[in-house]
């Protein structure tokens, strides 16, 4: 793309009106919307309910779509989509599509009247022609084509695009205008920025902050930064491998959320750094079908030597992977990247051979199963096969097989300061198995995470500071107070069939981050309103305080997360323990109290029910129903204890330390680093031999990042995946629409419907309405506010429904509506007076030039006959004169011809009387001797004819 690449104007896009191509007359088109349907009820046809209408409507592959109208009816409406199929809608609640929904918008908040189905249209218009990113005022939603997009023969995202943006050239909806916006923001305000990136699994998140990241370190670039903005770039590839797995519905999904914040100084970056929340550490043991584990279990074994020499000789028989192998070319290539990446961070040959056994030491661990002893129910070593795998772990990571196996099959208990020795059954030791194998890699992640973040994270560097070249000025005492740009990519909300306990939290985020995106969306139309002095004290905050509370507790709640923390105590196994806890939710938050015999309902709405929690009707006693801000989740208690509390024996948590490999011990002090930051700023009291509680963590983080962006300038982007098949050019209305709802984009357009939906400057308000005044109020005055007060007394509405702001006017829609039909009347009567007055003065015309054409024609004719006439006398003429000539010509003909013919008689007779007159003596002596000579001859042969003759 070359560099002065510019957007197209609007008129390119799409014609504003929709032209029927048989009659050629102008279409009138509504949105289809499939809540309207009437349905063909039988007497026997049972009431759907709310929600599985709800998916019905948003399955139909005509919803929101262009269709017209048929035959209008009292009780219905037959209407027809663009497939030629024929609905019967309910005709009273239509909206019809304007000028501005066909174009397909840059900012749908521009158009007129901005709802569900104006959104999902625009969007639908747009994804159409390869134009993926939408803005809805300071949001930017990015819809992921599943291809590369190419235009003028280059890539939307070459160098040549990004400085494009760079320098203002180009205005139209991009990554790179909200990286750019950030990016100046922080220079001209001096306050951090933060770019919040969010959508489910499969919507392009990674993608989107890869490419944000790419275009700082290519505007920040400078000679003397270089090879840190290269270390920070290489990061995010080395998370994927680490933190990224392939699901049902992305390749590259990343299964953690992280915030990466760039710091900033004169204009360049100096250091960064980088938070992780929620590793999904299930995946680590278990994977769904079709699913795979993280990445850089399957790059080791793409490079054949390398698995050879950390002894996976069998990947198909290793039980953490997915049981169908097969080897790719992604992942050769993302092994190269990944050792590139760890070069990059400062990690050696020896030190990557290390992080590399401790992942193949995940794997043989795995390998490692249990049977029941002969003697007892205690688990034991199952075979040779499964001792083999222990072995060869433990020698990866350097640990004793002797020790890792007893603090396996055993459990030491402190009892009244006795250390007593417990067998573990079969389950009990799997179990442990695989939270030795969570730790082992939760903690190697976190120890990549803090290494990343040592090599990036160094505002000045020794070298910087002393190198004689270096250009950059540093402030030695403001090193703290850097401003920075924080790119956050965090997971979307999730709700699938079952939903546990990694989906509590997700939404969780999801419900905190949304708080803080209403309260900005809030804050931003105040600060326009109060720019343009404009009272927007009636708009309210659509705050969702209330299920926060109810997650994380509050206002005398102890909330379902500290309920779930409390659920550890006691004696029982997990399920009994998963069953406990949904009973005390039931008993605190949805209006159950128990008694001996059973478990009766509390009377009365205010006898402890929480209107955001709910009871299923049909449901075992593991469900909980959660209303969030995207809808109601119906949770399902499997597990939830024993995920949020990993029991880890202090065995296991300890033997780490023993390894042989330093760089194993460091790595494992990660893990406990963790743990005893959280149990030192934790409130509650925990029990000994109680585990790290997941929760709180996660509670405590998400706390620390929400305050972390209250300081930053936020910048949004909500990624929407356009079907769940991953193909392109295919457009799935209700998943799209889904998703939009679960994004929170409604409440930015509840907000602008609530506020004054119409913003028009001053001057160009009045040249649209200026129409409406008549004679007598051209005489009171003029002026914007003399408009308004016009117009105001003309439609009996007061200053609620308007307001003047210092240049612009804001309006409500209604009044809008109002107005633009008002000036629709006016037009329509100045049209009918003209069109009378240019009828009088066409027919006047018309007359005149039929008159004149009369007396053209009269005139005309007269001057025909006399040319006729003319040509016959000079025709008449010429006749004559030629046939004078003629006779003349023939006399002179005749007389010569007749002098010739004498001659020629003369001679004629001259040679009758004389042959001989024209020759001399000697031509007739010569002409006598021959004729002697002939007559002899004739003689002599006898020839007495010839003789006679002669």
């Amino acid at each position: 793309m070359s560099s002065n690449y510019k957007t197209p104007k609007r008129q390119r896009h799409a014609s504003s009106k929709a032209v029927d191509l048989i009659t050629g007359k102008e279409k009138v088109e509504y949105f289809f919307d499939p809540a309207l349907l009437i349905p063909e009820q039988t007497p026997r046809t049972p009431k759907r309910s709310d929600s599985s209408q709800s998916l019905s409507i948003l399955s139909h592959k005509h919803l929101f779509s262009p269709c017209t109208i048929v035959k209008r009816d009292e009780s219905h409406t037959l209407t027809k989509t663009s497939d030629g199929t024929l609905y019967k809608l309910i005709s009273d609640a239509m909206t019809q599509l304007t000028a501005e929904d066909r174009q397909g918008l840059e900012d749908v908040l521009h158009l007129p009247n901005i709802s569900e189905a104006s959104l999902l249209h625009t969007l639908r218009v747009r994804y159409h022609r390869d134009e993926i990113y939408t803005n809805a005022g300071p949001i930017l939603i990015s819809v992921n084509p599943y291809k590369t997009i190419v235009k003028q023969n280059s890539s939307i995202y070459s160098d040549s695009v990004m400085a494009a943006y760079r320098k203002n050239r180009c205005s139209a909806p991009h990554l790179f205008t909200i990286a750019d916006r950030a990016y100046n923001a922080l220079l001209t305000k001096n306050k951090s920025q933060s770019i919040i990136i969010s959508g489910e699994s499969g919507a392009g998140k990674t993608e989107a902050t890869k490419i944000i990241m790419q275009y700082l370190a290519k505007t920040s670039h400078t000679r003397n930064t270089s090879q840190l903005e290269q270390q920070v770039l290489s990061s995010n590839p080395l998370l994927e491998s680490f933190g990224n797995a392939r699901t049902l519905r992305n390749d590259n999904s990343s299964r953690f959320g992280k915030f990466i914040q760039i710091k900033i100084q004169n204009g360049h970056i100096s250091g960064a750094t980088i938070r992780n929340y929620l590793l999904e550490k299930t995946r680590i043991v278990q994977q769904i079908e079709g699913e795979r584990n993280y990445h850089i279990f399957y790059q080791l074994l793409s490079d054949q030597s390398l698995s050879e020499e950390l002894g996976l000789h069998n990947p198909e028989g290793l039980n953490y992977l997915s049981k169908k192998y097969v080897q790719s070319k992604r992942d050769e290539r993302g092994l190269v990247e990944t050792k590139e990446c760890l070069k990059n961070v400062g990690l050696s040959d020896n030190d990557q051979k290390i992080i590399f056994q401790i992942v193949a030491g995940v794997l043989h661990l795995g390998n490692v199963e249990f049977v029941v002893a002969e003697d007892n129910e205690k688990a034991a070593i199952a075979d040779e096969e499964s001792q083999k795998s222990l072995e060869m772990a433990c020698e990866l990571l350097g640990m004793d097989h002797g020790e890792v196996s007893k603090a396996i099959l055993t459990k030491m208990l402190n009892v009244g300061g006795k250390t007593i020795t417990q067998d573990q059954n079969v389950a009990q030791a799997m179990d442990k198995r695989d939270a030795f194998a969570k730790l082992i890699y939760s903690s190697l992640f976190l120890w990549l995470v803090s290494r990343i973040n040592s090599t990036i994270d160094r505002v000045h560097s020794p070298d910087d500071m002393l190198s004689p070249s270096s250009t950059l000025s540093f402030d030695f005492n403001d090193t703290d107070t850097l401003n920075s740009i924080g790119v956050l990519d965090i997971y979307g909300f999730e709700q699938f069939d079952i939903n546990g306990f990694e989906q509590l939290l997700i939404n969780y985020a999801n419900e905190k981050l949304q708080r803080h995106f209403n309260k900005h969306l809030f804050e931003v139309e105040q600060e326009l309103y109060s720019h343009e002095g404009v009272d927007w004290t009636y708009i309210t905050f659509n705050d969702n305080k209330a299920c926060l509370e109810l997650i994380e507790g509050g206002s005398g709640s102890v909330g379902i997360l500290g309920t779930l923390d409390d659920a550890w105590s006691g004696m029982g196994s997990g399920n009994e323990k998963d069953v406990k806890f949904v009973s005390q939710l039931h008993q605190f938050f949805g209006g159950v109290q128990e008694t001996s015999a059973s478990v009766i309902k509390k009377k009365g709405k205010s006898d402890g029910r929480h209107d955001n929690f709910r009871m299923p009707k049909f449901a075992n006693d593991k469900d909980f129903i959660v209303i969030h801000y995207a809808g109601e989740v119906r949770y399902t208690a499997h597990g939830f204890v024993e995920k949020n509390v990993e029991s880890l024996s202090n065995e296991l948590k300890s033997i780490g330390m023993t390894s042989t490999s330093e760089l194993c011990r460091d790595i494992f002090t990660h893990f406990s680093d963790e743990s005893n930051n959280f149990d030192s700023s934790s409130n509650r009291t925990r029990s000994t031999i109680r585990g790290v509680s997941i929760a709180s963590q996660f509670k405590s983080s998400l706390q620390s990042l929400v305050g972390d962006l209250e300081e930053t300038e936020p910048h949004y982007i909500r990624c929407v995946k356009p079907n769940l098949k991953k193909t392109s050019n295919d457009f799935d209305a209700g998943e799209v629409l889904r998703q939009l709802r679960y994004a929170g984009m409604l409440e930015a357009i509840r907000i602008r419907r609530e506020g004054y939906a119409l913003r028009e400057p001053h001057e160009s308000f009045y040249n649209k309405f200026h129409i409406l005044f008549d004679s007598v109020d051209l005489k009171e005055g003029e002026g914007i506010e003399h408009l308004v007060k016009v117009l105001s007394k003309r439609l009996s509405v007061t200053s609620v429904d308007w307001q003047i702001g210092h240049s612009k006017i804001f309006l409500r829609r209604e009044l809008a509506a109002k107005l633009n039909a008002l000036m629709s009347l006016r037009i329509r009567s100045a049209a009918r007076t003209v069109g009378r007055f240019g009828r009088r003065v066409a027919h006047r015309r018309a007359g005149s030039f039929i008159l004149s054409w009369a007396r053209f024609r009269l005139q005309m004719y007269k001057k025909h006959k006399e040319l006729r006439a003319c040509v016959k006398i000079q025709s008449c003429f010429r006749k004559w004169k030629q046939r004078e000539t003629y006779k003349k010509c023939r006399i002179a003909i005749i007389t010569i011809q007749s002098t010739i013919r004498v001659g020629l008689a003369m001679k004629a007779l001259n040679r009758l009387r004389d042959p001989y007159r024209d020759m001399t003596f000697v031509e007739v002596k010569e002409l006598y001797k021959a004729e002697i000579q002939c007559l002899e001859c004739a003689v002599a042969t006898k020839d007495y004819e010839l003789a006679a003759d002669i």
